[in-house]
């Protein structure tokens, strides 16, 4: 297997294994950090997760859709410091409308069965990240990179970039 693919597969299972990450959000310079449900696309280019209109990361989002994620493997004991690994997700909060959104908020949905009722929430909307990279900390200090640019320009700060979606429950 080559490393890209290494490290692929070694995002995807830490992914698949955490269920929580913390966005990291930030309004006029100050960042915020908040706890969200998360589930990544199986090609790894699009994250999900839901949240109220009416919070403090929301509207951070919607004034700059640029977003970054932080998802480990610690267990809370003192070696978790050489064998935990921290991948920092980075991107922004994209107005996509596709077959692979729609399916990545459906595998959200039964990732999280206890966000059901928050999910159905008319005050609740998903969103969607668009991935530009992802950066794997292991061993302490071993950084890997996986980029998904594909040469377009950087995300412009516009809550026009921005259309969240209401999940509907499939009955």
């Amino acid at each position: 297997m080559s490393e890209q693919m290494q490290l692929q597969a070694d995002i995807h299972a830490l992914c698949t294994k955490q269920f929580l990450a913390v966005l990291c959000t930030q309004h006029q310079g100050q960042p915020f950090g908040s706890l969200v449900a998360f589930t990544v696309s199986d090609d790894l280019r699009y994250l999900c997760f839901a949240t109220e209109r009416a919070t403090r990361k929301y509207r951070n989002l919607m004034s700059d859709p640029r977003v970054a994620l932080l998802i480990d493997s610690r267990r809370a004991y003192p070696d978790d410091l050489v064998d935990a690994c921290a991948l920092t997700v980075t991107g922004h909060i994209s107005d996509l409308d596709s077959t692979a959104v729609t399916s990545l908020h459906t595998k959200h949905a039964t990732r999280h069965p206890q966000l059901r009722e928050f999910l159905a929430q008319p005050t609740t909307c998903l969103l969607t990240m668009a991935i530009e990279q992802y950066d794997l900390v292991s061993h302490f200090q071993q950084v890997r990179t996986l980029s998904l640019r594909t040469g377009d320009a950087p995300c412009e700060s516009s809550r026009d970039l921005i259309t969240p979606t209401t999940w509907e429950p499939a009955d």
